[in-house]
């Protein structure tokens, strides 16, 4: 085993001491536990990350590298780059782009956030297409990583955030629904893709988005908090070009980098989004009814879940997935468990059974980490694959109201291959 002074179980400037000696051994464990699943783009590097992250723990790490490898194949993140459609509200309103590559190799990506219009992307997209959006942005910038490290000869996993305020509005952003999603989104990221942040670079902020960032700074680990660096117009291109090429930099953000067509606001490939029309809004479609064929109403209290299974036996199966909300958001997971030798005894769980996803001796296996979907605003209606036979969990949990109830409208179907 590599023991050297670069071995990804070294930090940058770590003395070989014991515990790290200890770390690289649990490295070796790690892929031989998970070598039925590893793909050749899980390097040392990334798998070390990965155990970083539950702080060297085999059996913890074991269990979130295989729910990050479920919420791949649900996903299908492997093609998705090239297959991904982004649907019409997202051509016309994104306020994002791939600004190119920063001095230290990383791809760079610039998101306009005081031009955006979250609070309508939230009414115009369900939960699930706002997840296949974000994990087709992230799939791209890594993508866009590998590439650039055959160029460069050397791994690079990580990349740069350009977060330009101007324009921000507290009144904007300060909502629950908005909060929720940051919140969740951010958690996600960090589970998902362990010290994926190269450096955070929050520009030409005013003092309101100061106050807003310390909402969010108790859930921000301390290994992202490091990265993040937070400046006023003032101070914004003296900050971006210490990261990134004059070249690289568009001539807005203090670089010298202009379009083909000679734009300095780069438009070709930085998007500005502006305010969503209403026409895109979900809630113009007529609701899912608790009387519509098939269509049923449960009513989940606070402080408990409602888990809705399904039974899929035959590979290539599908999922119709519609539902939405009655007095707020709910926090949604798809969690799978493997059929046992015998097939036909399938101990469901029961529809209010408290299943933990993050016990790491239970015998579900979460397909996508849990977040909150705002379905009192835009309902679900999606088909989704079942990559694999056995049972599937749908669990809509309102654990974290302790007053409100939550009224669900839901209609759940298998869909089997014909053949």
């Amino acid at each position: 085993m590599d023991n050297s002074a670069d071995s990804p179980c070294f930090r940058e400037g770590e003395n070989k001491s014991k515990m790290s000696i200890a770390h690289c051994e649990a490295l070796a464990l790690f892929k031989k536990q998970i070598s039925d699943i590893r793909t050749e783009y899980d390097t040392d590097l990334q798998l070390t990350k990965v155990l970083r992250a539950r702080n060297f723990n085999l059996k913890k790490a074991e269990k979130l590298f295989r729910e990050i490898y479920c919420c791949r194949q649900m996903f299908e993140a492997d093609t998705i780059v090239t297959t991904y459609k982004k649907i019409e509200v997202l051509e016309k309103y994104e306020y994002n782009g791939f600004m190119g590559f920063a001095k230290n190799g990383t791809p760079i990506r610039y998101i306009s956030v005081g031009s955006g219009d979250p609070m309508g992307f939230l009414k115009s997209m369900s939960g699930y297409e706002l997840s296949n959006f974000f994990v087709y942005m992230m799939l791209s910038d890594i993508l866009a990583a590998r590439k650039e490290s055959e160029k460069r000869g050397k791994e690079i996993m990580e990349i740069t955030y350009v977060l330009d305020l101007t324009g921000f509005s507290i009144q904007d952003h300060l909502r629950e629904c908005i909060l929720e999603i940051a919140l969740d989104v951010t958690s996600i990221f960090q589970e998902y893709y362990p010290e994926i942040w190269s450096n955070v670079l929050f520009v030409n902020a005013s003092y309101v988005f100061h106050k807003f960032y310390n909402i969010l700074k108790p859930i921000i680990r301390d290994d992202m908090l490091k990265k993040i660096e937070i400046v006023s117009s003032e101070s914004t291109a003296e900050l971006l070009l210490k990261y990134i090429d004059e070249d690289v930099l568009p001539e807005f953000l203090g670089g010298k980098r202009r379009d083909s067509k000679g734009d300095p606001m780069c438009k070709e490939f930085l998007r500005f989004g502006g305010r969503i029309p209403e026409k895109y809004y979900l809630s113009n479609r007529h609701p899912l009814l608790s009387s519509d064929p098939g269509a049923s109403s449960r009513l989940i209290s606070a402080k408990s879940c409602f888990n809705f299974p399904v039974v899929v036996r035959k590979p290539g199966s599908k999922i119709s997935l519609e539902f939405r909300t009655e007095g707020g958001s709910i926090s949604f997971i798809i969690l799978h468990r493997k059929f046992g030798p015998d097939t036909e005894i399938l101990d469901l769980p029961t529809s209010d059974e408290n299943l933990n996803e993050k016990d790491e001796n239970s015998s579900f296996q979460a397909v996508i980490s849990a977040f909150r979907v705002q379905t009192h605003l835009a309902p679900v209606d999606e088909k989704i694959k079942a990559p694999w036979t056995g049972v599937y969990v749908f669990k809509f949990s309102n654990s974290s109201s302790w007053f409100m109830s939550r009224r669900l409208i839901y209609r759940i179907k298998l869909i089997e291959p014909e053949s």
